[in-house]
């Protein structure tokens, strides 16, 4: 009892602390209180470009600031006025909070609640915002689809648009290091969000979400655009670095996840599972501990790739057509890597099972019938 009335005390001390410090930043940098549409303000532009079939935003603003907390909210601020469509809120439906995240309404963006409370840093030149939700931070498949595939967005633009500086998630997991290496962005010219928090800028540019076109997460999921993987494939496929290995028969192996992560996504089957495998000759491989360009060249030149449902299977993008795939899954998981493996023109095949103990959509622990998964690798 006595601990209780400790902790809910040491919380109300906390918020009042909090409230202090954001009233205080407040008085440097005023407050935020009103949303307007990109049209309301003679500082902002909107470049529309075409990719395939497909009509993107590029929001040009000049001379303003920008805020984040890296993972659910950014903001884009002109004269204290928060810019409707460069800016992003993600929530989760309040009646439902296993549904997906959408991109809310922008009066819900958390600096008009807690306003901008960290040291402003001015950036002279202009930024490219790669931000895309806390997902993108350290997940793999996210860094693939939500984040780089912006770049294409603005390689397509009439007007040669090159950016001083590249405002990124994170630069601290060595498939990001490696991608925009490849790309041929120097270390000198990213932002990580977790430093860039708040700050100043003469220019900057904001796309619209790669694949989150209709802002209903579980449609968008099952649609992506082909030419997500187009480009990747043209920018990271044939890279002279990568070593030339030959496993054709993939299990992912996902050991290697944060065990707090994946006891929420597991087989309870799972050493029958890996029985029946080994007896088939199939590797399991830990894609963490693959380098980028190695990871690519394994799912190039694999037959047949079988796993449960994760951002591995974001290397779809770069198998060979007609490679077999075998996805496990909740029967709630979003078909987002069917749609990948459609894109690819793969020969894929989910199995799909009631979570035994559901812990979201897309999380849950599953039995796998192993008559079932012989039977999907052997047609």
């Amino acid at each position: 009892m006595f601990i209780s009335k400790l902790i809910y005390l040491k919380k109300i001390i906390q918020n009042f602390i909090k409230k202090i410090f954001q009233s205080i930043f407040v008085l440097f940098y005023g407050k935020v209180t009103k949303v307007i549409l990109p049209d309301q303000s003679e500082k902002v532009s909107i470049i529309k470009v075409k990719k395939n079939n497909l009509i993107y935003r590029l929001f040009k603003i000049n001379s303003g600031r920008f805020y984040t907390d890296t993972i659910d909210d950014a903001a884009v601020i002109v004269d204290n006025k928060i810019i409707e469509g460069p800016s992003y809120q993600l929530r989760s439906d309040e009646n439902n909070l296993i549904s997906p995240r959408n991109n809310s309404s922008t009066n819900k963006n958390i600096v008009l609640s807690k306003g901008t409370p960290r040291i402003k840093k001015k950036i002279k030149g202009s930024v490219i915002s790669l931000l895309a939700g806390g997902g993108a931070n350290n997940n793999y498949f996210h860094w693939l689809y939500d984040v780089l595939p912006r770049l294409a967005i603005l390689e397509n633009t009439k007007e040669k648009i090159e950016p001083d500086y590249y405002l990124i998630p994170n630069n601290k997991l060595s498939f990001q290091v490696d991608t925009l290496k490849l790309l041929g962005i120097s270390q000198n010219k990213l932002l990580p969000s977790y430093n860039y928090r708040h700050f100043s800028f003469d220019e900057i540019y904001i796309t619209d979400h790669p694949y989150n076109l209709t802002n209903n997460t579980s449609v968008d999921h099952e649609n992506i655009p082909f030419w997500i993987s187009d480009w990747l494939k043209k920018k990271f496929l044939i890279k002279k670095d990568a070593e030339d290995i030959r496993v054709k028969k993939i299990f992912i192996d996902r050991d290697d996840v944060d065990p707090k992560r994946n006891s929420n996504r597991r087989i309870s089957n799972e050493n029958e599972l890996r029985d029946l495998l080994k007896k088939i000759d199939f590797d399991f491989i830990k894609l963490s501990e693959i380098s980028f360009l190695n990871q690519i060249n394994i799912f190039y030149n694999a037959d047949i790739i079988v796993g449960l449902h994760g951002a591995g299977f974001a290397n779809l993008s770069f198998c060979k057509s007609g490679t077999k795939v075998v996805e496990i899954r909740s029967n709630q998981t979003r078909k987002i890597i069917e749609s990948i493996a459609k894109n690819n023109n793969l020969n894929f095949k989910a199995l799909n099972y009631n979570p035994e103990k559901l812990s979201d959509k897309q999380n849950g622990v599953i039995k796998v019938s192993l008559d079932e998964l012989e039977k999907a690798i052997k047609h």
